[in-house]
This record gives structure tokens, sequence and C-alpha cells, in this order.
């Protein structure tokens, strides 16, 4: 009987090990203040050329050793061990920033962490690169796609394993069900894309930042047209008559109605569960990116956070999603310190 439950266990573990995927996380580091920087991850340098945005993709394993070498030989090298996988077993899209404080030293620290998904989109002007191949950039920092892998997986339900078992006395039949996985991997290499001839952030005729799109004379960004984002006719942070996101038409930016309480209070409970003040911040930012916000609320967020700078930091950056401007003189009891009460109140009065 004990073959019998040895064989039995070996089907069951195959089946389980044919359908299981590898999951991968990233990783991305970027200058907070645009100083150039080389990666190194587990003793092997990723970009050949400093860059002050620097990505790796595909990472199989939990903990990687993370160097950064910066380009000016003045400033000294960080060393970190950086954390992909969470509590949870489960890989992340992670990003450190290099934060420089008030007396010039710089550190690595942990900025925010999701759930890594297949095809995460990178951020904009940061290096690609993919684990293990240094020196071999996927993604330019002006966007150009220097090798585009599509991943195609076909999977066919209902394949299995069946076997028979006849011992004197005893007979036994034992069908085991498994999908059989197939992937199929294709590499292209094309001279073009994201940020190039007719991309993102050219000048040419057509694309993202150029004379045709976004950060151009006819969208984000622009001079003075009929409609975008930070312009002078009436959209996203500007100065004008349009009635847009953060004008000067618009006091309460947009927002008109904040979280609701039991919403407010899963929220709160999220920010509060974070064990650093840089994991805070990051899980605050996103609550309040994606919802509007009362004074009251915003207080409460920018209590959980332990150092003034992050608490001025995240009081800056609600202030777009604030319900009542007006009132928001009242997250200064924030602070302990006159001189970040000072500094919010200066920001306040320069947004009006």
């Amino acid at each position: 009987m004990k073959t019998l439950y040895s064989l039995l266990l070996t089907i069951l573990l195959y089946s389980v090990s044919a359908t299981a995927q590898l999951q991968t996380g990233n990783l991305t580091v970027f200058s907070e203040d645009g100083a150039p920087f080389y990666l190194i991850l587990n003793g092997e340098r990723y970009n050949k050329d400093a860059q002050t945005n620097v990505r790796v993709e595909m990472l199989p394993n939990p903990y990687y050793k993370c160097k950064i070498v910066f380009a000016n030989k003045k400033i000294a090298s960080l060393e970190k061990n950086v954390m992909i996988e969470d509590a949870d077993g489960i890989m992340m899209d992670v990003n450190y920033r290099i934060k420089k404080d008030k007396k010039g030293k710089r550190s690595l620290r942990l900025y925010s962490a999701v759930p890594a998904v297949q095809n995460m989109a990178p951020p904009a002007q940061c290096a690609v690169y993919h684990y293990g191949e240094p020196n071999d950039m996927y993604i330019g920092p002006d966007g150009t796609v220097y090798h585009q892998t599509v991943v195609q997986t076909t999977t066919t339900n209902g394949q299995g394993y069946g076997m028979n078992v006849n011992m004197p006395g005893f007979g036994m039949n034992v069908s085991v069900p498994v999908d059989e996985v197939t992937t199929t991997t294709t590499t292209t290499t094309t001279t073009g894309g994201y940020q190039n001839n007719g991309g993102y952030n050219n000048g040419n005729n057509g694309g993202y930042n150029n004379n045709g799109g976004y950060n151009n004379n006819g969208g984000y960004n622009n001079n003075g047209n009929n409609g975008g984002y930070n312009n002078n006719a009436g959209g996203y942070n500007n100065n004008n008559n349009g009635g847009g996101y953060n004008n000067n038409s618009n006091n309460n930016g947009g927002c008109r109605t904040a979280m609701n309480t039991t919403d407010f209070g899963d929220a709160l409970e999220t920010v509060r569960t974070a064990k650093f003040d840089d994991t805070k911040i990051s899980s605050a930012k996103e609550i309040i990116a994606t919802n509007c916000m009362s004074t009251n609320q915003i207080l409460s967020l920018v209590k959980l956070l332990t150092y003034e700078d992050n608490k001025l930091e995240l009081a800056k950056y609600a202030y777009g999603y604030c319900v009542e401007r007006n009132n928001y003189f009242k997250v200064v009891n924030a602070f302990t310190f006159e001189s970040s009460k000072e500094e919010l109140n200066d920001y306040i009065k320069s947004q009006r």
C-alpha cells in the first residue's frame, strides 16, 4: 500500500508542476534629485551609461543585493538588500528612490510596491533591462523599444493521465486531469516606437510630446490652445477660465464629494498597518490620487507619518484633492515644528 500511495503522490505532484508558472517581479530605482547612477544587482552592472531612472524586469528571486554607483565620483555609493517579494510570497513591482536629505546625504529608500502583473507599463524616461541581460537595453530612456518580446501561451484542457493498479484482492483505476501548457516566445527588434520617430517625446508630426499630441502644440502642457492639460485655454492645472483641475476658476480642483466614512476607514487602516514611512506615504498617495478628501481625512493620513518632511510631502500632494481647500489650514496641526507649518502655509498661498 505504501508503494501505491507514493505512486499516487508522484502523479499529483507532477500535475501541479505541469501547470505552475514562474512568477517574477520588477525593480525600478530613480534619483530624486537627478544625479545619474549605475545600477548593480548581485554584482552585475545593468546600465553601461549612467541614468537617473533604471528598471530591471523579470526578477525571479525574492531578494537582491543592490548597489548604486554615481557618475559623480564625489558622491558616495549606496548598498542595500532590496526585497521583491511581499510577506505573502507575492512578487511585486517595487520602486526605490535615491533620496537626498537636507545635509546632502543620500539614501536608497522604498517608495512604492504593488503586485507585479504581466506587461506592466514601465515609467516614462526610464532605461529598462531584463534580469540576466546586463548592458542589453530593452527600452531606452527616450522610449525607443530595442527588443519586443511577444509571449503566446496556449492551454489545452481535458488532457490527463490514467493508470490501472491491480493487486491481489484489490483493483483500482486512477485518472488525474492535467492541463497541458505550451508556451511560444517570439522576439522581434524594432528601430522605433515609444518616444521616437512619430511617437513619444520628439519633434515630428504625430505622437507624444511633438507637433500634434501630448506636450506639444495641440494637447498636454502646450502653448495657448483651446483645450489641454496645463495650458492657457482650459484644462488641468492652468490659469484660465476653463474650469479644469487645479486652476484659478475652480477652487476645489474638480473634487466635489469626499470619500465616505466606511471607505476612508478601510483606507486609513491600510496606511496605518504599513511598517515604514515610505510605504505609508506611497499607499496614501495611491488612495488620494483616486479619491477626493476632506480636510479632516487628509489630516488623519498625515498624522500617521513619523517624519516631518514626509508629512509635508503628503500634505502638499493632497491639497489638489481636497474638497474644502478653504479649511486646509487645519492640516498644519499635524506638524510639530513651526518651520513645517510655515512651509505648508506658504505652499497653500502659492496655489491660490
